[in-house]
C-alpha cells in the first residue's frame, strides 16, 4: 500500500482563484482487484485532506489523501486513510453515517448545474447517497430540527465503492457519475469536488473533521472553496497548462 500524503503545510490558495486541476483519463483496470486499482492510480494526481480552518491540526489528527482519474462518464477516486481506530455502528445503507462513526465523503457538482451529490462511505462499505437540488435547499434542510434526510436520499444514484482494511487504516475506491451527465463522456467538463472525512475514535473522543478543500470554517458545503477539476484527454494532458481564474456561481 502506498503511504498517504501528509497534511499540507504550505499556504493555501482558495480553489476558485486558480485554474482547475487537470485530471487525466485512466487506463482500463479490473475494478475488483486491489493490485490493479493501485497500478491504475499510481501516477494519478492526488489531493490531501487537512484542517485548513485551523493554524495547526488538532491533536490526534490522522492524514489521508485522494487520487483522481476518469473514464467514460465517471470520476474515479482512490482514497487512502490513516486510521488506528476504525469504528462504525452503521447497519444499513442511507443512515446518517457521520453520527455512527468513521466516514469518507465525496461532494461533486458540474459547474453548469446547481444540483450536486453528497456521497458517504463507512468502513464496512455501507453508503449514504444524497442529492441536493441546490445549495439553498441544503441550507433549508440544515435549519431543521430534527434533521430528516429522507427527501434527499438518492436511492437511484449508482454508487457502490469498494472498501479495504489496510495495515495502517482503510482505503476506498469508487466511481461518481452525476445524474444529469451520466450518458455522456465527461472529457472537457469542469466539476467542483471536495472530499471530506469524519474520523471517529473508539474511546469516544471528539470526531475529527478534515477536507481536501481550503475551508475557512468546517462547513463542507461551502462550494466556493471546493476544488475545480478539468477532465482532459491524452493530447490535452500533454499540452501547455495555463492558469486562469475560475468564476464559480454559488447560492
Amino acid at each position: 500500500m502506498e503511504t498517504p500524503a501528509r497534511p499540507l503545510t504550505a499556504p493555501l490558495v482558495p480553489a476558485a482563484a486558480v485554474g482547475p486541476r487537470r485530471i487525466p483519463r485512466l487506463g482500463d483496470f479490473d475494478r475488483t482487484d486491489w493490485n490493479a486499482i493501485s497500478t491504475a492510480f499510481r501516477t494519478a494526481p492526488a489531493l490531501a485532506l487537512r484542517q485548513a480552518w485551523r493554524s495547526e491540526p488538532e491533536a490526534g489528527f490522522r492524514g489521508a489523501s485522494v487520487k483522481l482519474g476518469w473514464r467514460g462518464a465517471v470520476l474515479w477516486f482512490l482514497a487512502e486513510l490513516i486510521d488506528d481506530q476504525i469504528v462504525t455502528r452503521a447497519e444499513r445503507d442511507d443512515q446518517l453515517l457521520c453520527e455512527l462513526g468513521d466516514v469518507f465523503e465525496v461532494f461533486a457538482r458540474d459547474v453548469r448545474r446547481e444540483e450536486y451529490l453528497e456521497l458517504h462511505t463507512a468502513p464496512n462499505g455501507l453508503t449514504l447517497r444524497l442529492r441536493w437540488v441546490s445549495r439553498e435547499v441544503f441550507k433549508n434542510f440544515a435549519r431543521q430540527s430534527p434533521l430528516d434526510i429522507s427527501p434527499h436520499v438518492g436511492s437511484k444514484i449508482n454508487f457502490r465503492p469498494m472498501v479495504q482494511m489496510t495495515n495502517g487504516g482503510w482505503r476506498v475506491c469508487g466511481a461518481v457519475a452525476l445524474p444529469a451527465g451520466s450518458a455522456e463522456a465527461i472529457e472537457g467538463q469542469t466539476w467542483l469536488v471536495s472530499f471530506g472525512r469524519y474520523d471517529a475514535s473508539i474511546d469516544g473522543s471528539p470526531t475529527l473533521l478534515s477536507s481536501t478543500s481550503a475551508h475557512a470554517i468546517p462547513d463542507f458545503h461551502r462550494q466556493e472553496e471546493w476544488t475545480p477539476l478539468r477532465f482532459v484527454g491524452a493530447e490535452d494532458e500533454a499540452g501547455p497548462r495555463p492558469s486562469f481564474p475560475v468564476r464559480i456561481k454559488t447560492t
